[in-house]
């Protein structure tokens, strides 16, 4: 149990290590983003529903995610819609297939 226990800490240890080597090689502007991340505390399980432990700022993973999903570009819906009604019509393009262009990137039903 106790050598359990104590790989446990070495492990966590770990992370919290390379949380700190991606924040040191990342520079001071991800830093300041670092410190706006917010995170789920731990959920008791319920019912049928398993427990879900706590992601937490010393989590290497839930880092990344996080910085994953601060990164990824979001599309811009008011240029996608102004794209998608300034597009002239291709020669020998079918009005379904003119229609239905980019539909989806700018949420036009």
């Amino acid at each position: 149990m106790v050598f359990g226990s104590c790989r446990r800490e070495r492990i966590g240890r770990q992370e919290e290590f390379k949380v700190a080597i991606l924040l040191t090689v990342a520079g001071a502007e991800a830093q300041e983003v670092f410190r706006t991340f917010t995170y789920e505390p731990a959920k008791a399980a319920v019912g049928n529903q398993p427990a879900v432990p706590a992601k937490t700022a010393e989590q290497f993973n839930t880092v990344v995610r996080k910085f994953t999903e601060f990164c990824v570009l979001r599309k811009n819906v008011i240029y996608e819609r102004y794209v998608f009604h300034t597009r002239g019509q291709g020669e020998g393009e079918t009005i379904d297939s003119f229609s239905h262009v980019n539909l989806g990137r700018c949420k036009i039903a």
